[in-house]
Order: C-alpha cells, then sequence, then structure tokens
C-alpha cells in the first residue's frame, strides 16, 4: 500500500493548483506555468516577457492574443523605442516580412561611427548593443563591422566595456558580439569580459551594480553566457554549491521574483526579467537568436520526432495478470519512467501501478516488458511514458486500455 499511496501523493500534487519552492533538480516547468499566470493579471507586460511568452506558446499553449492589449506601443522616435515596437509586434505574431518598415528604420539609424542614434539619450552603447543584437536575429543588413569596431573600441583594460564596474553593459555587449566570434578580436575580447564577469563574483556567487546585490545584473550576466553557449551551471561561476540558477531562485517567492531594497521591494520588474531569462535556461537556447526559431508551422510528423513509443503487444487476463511489450526509440539521450496503473471501475481510485526507470541512449531501440496482477474489480489499465517521477510530465499520449 505504501507504493500506491506514493503514486496518488505524486498524481494529486501534479494536477492541483500549487506553487513551488526551488528545487534545482526541476525542469524548471512548474515554475513557468506560475509566472505565465503571473503575466497574464500584468496590466503592462514588457517587450522582454513578450517575446518570453511566444518563446514558449507551443510548450504551455499561450495565445498571444491574450496579451495584445497589455503590450505598449512608443512612439518610436528613439532607438530603445523603437527595439521595443520590433519586439512587440513580432511577439503577437507579425513576421519579418511584416517588421520590414521598422527594421529598416533601426538599421539606417545607424550613423558613420557605428553606434545607433535617432535622438538625444541613444548615445548610451548598450542601444546600440540592443540594436545590433535585434537585427542580428532578423538577420537584417547593416554595417556590422563599423558596429563591431564601435563596441570594440569601449573595451576597458579589466576586460569590461564603456566604464569601470559596469557589469550590465558588458553583458549587453556580449549579447551583441555572440554572433562574430569566429572573429579573433571579437572571441578574445568576450573571454576577457567572461574572466571580468568571475573576478566580479562575490564569495556568496552574488553580482554588485552601484554598490548593491541584485538580480538584473545577475540576469544579464546569465543571458550573456547563454548567448555564447557558455554552461551556466559551470563551477566557474558556483560558489559554495551553488550554481548561478541557484543563486537567481534567492530572489523567487511564491510564484514570483522579488528584489528586496532599502526603498522597498521590486516585484513587477523583477519577475518579468527573471521570467525572460528561465524561458531561456527551460529551452536551452538564447531568445534572440534567430526569429526562425519561433516559426508558426504545424509540429513536425512523425518521422521527424526525437522519440517514438509503441505498444507492441499485450494480455489483459481479468482473471489473473495484465503484460505488455512496449518499443521506444530516441533521437537523443534520455532518462525518463514508463508507468502502468491500475484503477478500479470508477477510475476514482488508483489500485496498483508498476514502473521501470530508463536510460535512453541516442538512436537507441529499446524493447522491454512491463506487467502486475490484476487485483478483483479492477477495470482500467493507463500507462504513461513521463519525464521524472516528480515531475510527471507526459512524453507521449497516455494510452487508455479496458479490463474486460
Amino acid at each position: 500500500m505504501k507504493k500506491i499511496f506514493n503514486m496518488i501523493i505524486i498524481m494529486s500534487i501534479i494536477f492541483s493548483n500549487l506553487t513551488y519552492a526551488y528545487d534545482e533538480d526541476s525542469n524548471y516547468k512548474n515554475y513557468l506555468k506560475d509566472l505565465i499566470e503571473y503575466h497574464e493579471d500584468l496590466k503592462y507586460v514588457g517587450f522582454r516577457p513578450a517575446l518570453a511568452l511566444r518563446f514558449l506558446r507551443k510548450d504551455f499553449d499561450i495565445d498571444m492574443d491574450d496579451f495584445k492589449d497589455s503590450l505598449i506601443e512608443k512612439d518610436g522616435e528613439n532607438v530603445p523605442d523603437l527595439i521595443n515596437n520590433i519586439i512587440n509586434e513580432f511577439a503577437i505574431g507579425k513576421d519579418k516580412d511584416d517588421l520590414e518598415d521598422l527594421l529598416e528604420e533601426l538599421s539606417d539609424s545607424q550613423t558613420k561611427k557605428g553606434y545607433f542614434y535617432l535622438k538625444k539619450g541613444d548615445e548610451h552603447p548598450a542601444n546600440t548593443a540592443w540594436a545590433m543584437i535585434l537585427l542580428n536575429m532578423f538577420d537584417y543588413s547593416y554595417d556590422e563591422e563599423d558596429a563591431i569596431d564601435y563596441l570594440l573600441s569601449l573595451k576597458l583594460d579589466e576586460g569590461n566595456f564603456y566604464k569601470k564596474d559596469d557589469l550590465d553593459t558588458t553583458a549587453i555587449i556580449v549579447q551583441a558580439l555572440s554572433k562574430f566570434e569566429d572573429k579573433d578580436e571579437v572571441k578574445d575580447a568576450i573571454e576577457d569580459a567572461i574572466k571580468y564577469f568571475e573576478d566580479s563574483q562575490l564569495d556568496d556567487g552574488e553580482f554588485l551594480f552601484m554598490g548593491d546585490k541584485n538580480p538584473y545584473t545577475l540576469i544579464e550576466i546569465i543571458q550573456a553566457l547563454i548567448s555564447i553557449d557558455y554552461d551556466i551551471y559551470s563551477k566557474d561561476f558556483s560558489k559554495n554549491n551553488d550554481n548561478l540558477v541557484d543563486i537567481l531562485f534567492r530572489y523567487y517567492d511564491d510564484g514570483k521574483f522579488v528584489y528586496k531594497t532599502k526603498f522597498g521591494k521590486e516585484e513587477k520588474l523583477c519577475t518579468q526579467r527573471a521570467f525572460t531569462l528561465l524561458a531561456q535556461i527551460y529551452e536551452e537556447d538564447y531568445l534572440f537568436e534567430d526569429y526562425q526559431d519561433f516559426s508558426d508551422e504545424d509540429d513536425e510528423s512523425d518521422e521527424d520526432k526525437d522519440l517514438e513509443f509503441e505498444i507492441i503487444d499485450y494480455d489483459i487476463d481479468e482473471e489473473e495478470d495484465a503484460k505488455f511489450e512496449f518499443e521506444i526509440t530516441t533521437k537523443k539521450d534520455l532518462d525518463c519512467v514508463l508507468i502502468v496503473c491500475l484503477y478500479d471501475e470508477d477510475e476514482e481510485e488508483m489500485l496498483y501501478y508498476s514502473y521501470n526507470y530508463l536510460d535512453l541512449k541516442e538512436g537507441e531501440e529499446k524493447y522491454m516488458e512491463l506487467g502486475f496482477y490484476l487485483p478483483k474489480d479492477s477495470s482500467l489499465i493507463k500507462i504513461f511514458l513521463v519525464d521524472s517521477l516528480k515531475n510527471m510530465e507526459n512524453l507521449v499520449d497516455v494510452n487508455t486500455f479496458e479490463v474486460d
């Protein structure tokens, strides 16, 4: 009965409306579900989380029409406004062709000195870095060499960019340069910046901005590392057995992220920035890598799927037992759990279950058998293939069989 009781607890947790304390073994899906709900209740949503919502829409069944009224269209008179409007339009479903005029305007704002400028205030190099990130994302033409030379001209001896102790601007510039790592001078500059991040990290794993620990600098640095495919769980940035993601979750509080300052609590901005980052950690991809990553094309065909699961034979004897034979093929390494559950006639109680942990290797075809004795009054069998007993995320459709 202990196994049955444990499984019922697991299943009840999955389908209940809970928030979650941080769990370093999580795949972050539960946190993202809560954070998506948080954004659904916001009056205004920034362009970063708007793009993250579109990034996640297939996995989380997000309808971007629900967020149209939450996105702010700005006047477009400066570079940040143009970036905001382009991302927001793209987030709600516009494609590159629809954005041609805005992208052209952003590209044309590049000066002969390489930086991007429309109006006073645009001179901060973060605006040029953001313009490059966006134009790179949409593979839209601009003078790349002049822009790269401009950013590299801002590099300081310590490895950072622009100003002393400016970790945030350095992290954004690394993202802008990430597409050009094949150039030796860019590669060297990025390596120096990473070393600067390491040297700037405090003993507790945090980073300072204007003398205070804050999540925004941490988030920008992690995003910079993702943009260059750096292992964000690396020991290089781990302190006291906490990696960078562990440190980020110090700011997590019951379905949101909170930054406590001497002036009070910052919740909305902190949550939106953290959510944007967490979407990338979950997808294991840089959010601004390639606009084609957001394709609305139908899901891949069966022959293109990474995982194939087939019940090739089964035998259900009402008076005795049930046996199933499975064949599983995967195109990538995969840890998962195969579960067979037995329910009573009303499907209100799980009577018994059997499970096997599977460690599948890329290209492997695995054949196996699984089964159990059928108690009296059993009437329904369900078969699950899930990522883990902790998350219970279905990897294939649930198979259901009636006991005759």
